[in-house]
C-alpha cells in the first residue's frame, strides 16, 4: 500500500519568502505536522477558498478528523455581511 501511495505523490520545487516559510515552519510545529502535510492542506484549502469566492458565496468545513468543535473553522463567501455584524 506504501507504495501504492508513493506512485500518486508529484514532487516539486517551492520557492518561499521568508514570510510564507516562516508561516510555514510556525504551521507544522502547532500541530507537529509535516512541511509536506502543510502544504498539502494549505493547497486544498485554497482551492476551496478560490472555488467559493468565484462563485461569490458558499461555505467550507476546515478541521481535522479527530478536532472537537473548538479546533475548526468554517469559511463562509457571502454577497452581503452577514448579521449581527
Amino acid at each position: 500500500m506504501a507504495d501504492e501511495l508513493r506512485n500518486d505523490l508529484t514532487k516539486f520545487t517551492v520557492n518561499l519568502t521568508p514570510a510564507a516559510r516562516s508561516a510555514l515552519d510556525k504551521a507544522a510545529a502547532l500541530h507537529n505536522d509535516t512541511r509536506t502535510d502543510v502544504t498539502n492542506r494549505a493547497l486544498m484549502l485554497y482551492a476551496a477558498v478560490a472555488e467559493i469566492t468565484a462563485n461569490h458565496e458558499g461555505s467550507y468545513w476546515v478541521g481535522y478528523p479527530d478536532f472537537d468543535e473548538r479546533g475548526a473553522v468554517w469559511l463562509l463567501v457571502a454577497r452581503e455581511r452577514p448579521k449581527p455584524w
